[in-house]
């Protein structure tokens, strides 16, 4: 059984672990009630040249816990 790279570790990762932590931050921003959120998983998606189901994966925590 071989080790397996994780996060920015691995060769085939898009974003840097700086970068995760930026996107979870970014779309957590304002949630006051009533405001509109300026950084959804497609605005994410579209900045970060990934797709928004990656987007999704990264804030549910199944990508880079």
């Amino acid at each position: 059984m071989g080790l397996t790279s994780y996060g920015e570790n691995n060769p085939n990762a898009k974003l840097t672990d700086s970068e995760v932590e930026l996107i979870r931050t970014l779309y957590a921003g304002d949630t006051t009630p009533g405001t509109k959120r300026f950084w959804t998983a497609k605005i994410l998606a579209q900045k970060f040249e990934i797709s928004e189901r990656q987007v999704h994966y990264i804030l549910r925590g199944d990508r880079r816990p």
